[in-house]
This record gives C-alpha cells, structure tokens and sequence, in this order.
C-alpha cells in the first residue's frame, strides 16, 4: 500500500455501533473518492473495519502534511467529516511521517 512519494500519512480512527459498519463505511469511502481522490497531493486511501465491526480505520497517503491540511480547509469536507464523528461513539486522529518501506524480498 506505501508508495514512496508519501511523506504523511493520516490515520482516522472511528469506534461505531457494529450495525453501522456497512453504512458508516460506504460514507467514508464516498467521502475519500469524492473529495480527497481529487485533492492535490492526495495518494491513496484505504477504509477498514476491525474483526468486531466496532471500529473503522480510514488511513489516507499524502505527498505533504500541508496537501493533508489543505483538503481540510474545503467546508464540504469539514461538513462530512462532523457528520461522521457525530454518528461515532469516538474519535480519534494519528499522524504519521514514514520512516522506512520494506518491500516483499525478490527471489
């Protein structure tokens, strides 16, 4: 999933009802393909839920942590996001700047 261009790295974290992992998904995802696929500096982005569907993980790649922050600025995205955090039981942000990329060994 790394791609070497990343230098930021976002890491979303939601604790919801177990009911709501399809729908809160699908609203995450939509949210990244809609907005952040589209944003300068934007890489990839991958949404998953843990074994016991009570938490989301949205982690999302970026060329700069001031690409990250700027999407951020965007009101639709703020507005989403709310929308989000308010239908979790928690929330939580971690920010991560890549220190190494191990690839799989090459026979």
């Amino acid at each position: 999933m790394m791609d070497i261009k990343t230098t930021f790295i976002a890491a979303l974290v939601f604790t919801i009802d177990p009911k709501d992992v399809i729908r809160f998904g699908d609203a995450a995802a939509q949210l990244v393909q809609r907005k952040g696929s589209k944003a300068p500096g934007f890489i990839q982005s991958v949404v998953m839920a843990d074994e016991t569907k009570t938490q989301v993980l949205i982690v999302t790649q970026w060329e700069s942590r001031h690409a990250w922050a700027q999407v951020h600025w965007d009101q639709d995205v703020g507005n989403e996001i709310v929308a989000l955090v308010e239908s979790a039981t928690s929330f939580d942000v971690r920010s991560y700047d890549p220190i190494a990329v191990v690839r799989p060994a090459t026979a």
